[in-house]
């Protein structure tokens, strides 16, 4: 219970890691499907981390040429 009240406070923010961890430990408790709509939530997450990770160290001048390999 204490769990919900952390993710559920209008005051908190919540980081896309926190975001993605709780995807996942509700998929593993059985929370959402596979098949559902959480499970698609949480690959477009995945898609997030990884569009973000990929371009992160990479100068402006040298990525605005560039189109991401995943469609976002």
């Amino acid at each position: 219970m204490e769990e919900v009240k952390k993710y559920n406070s209008y005051d908190s923010h919540i980081g896309l890691e926190s975001l993605i961890s709780l995807y996942e430990g509700m998929l593993k408790k059985g929370q959402i499907r596979t098949e559902g709509a959480g499970n698609e939530r949480l690959q477009q997450l995945y898609q997030k981390r990884y569009h973000y990770r990929k371009w992160a160290n990479l100068p402006y001048a040298k990525r605005r040429n560039i189109i991401s390999p995943l469609k976002v």
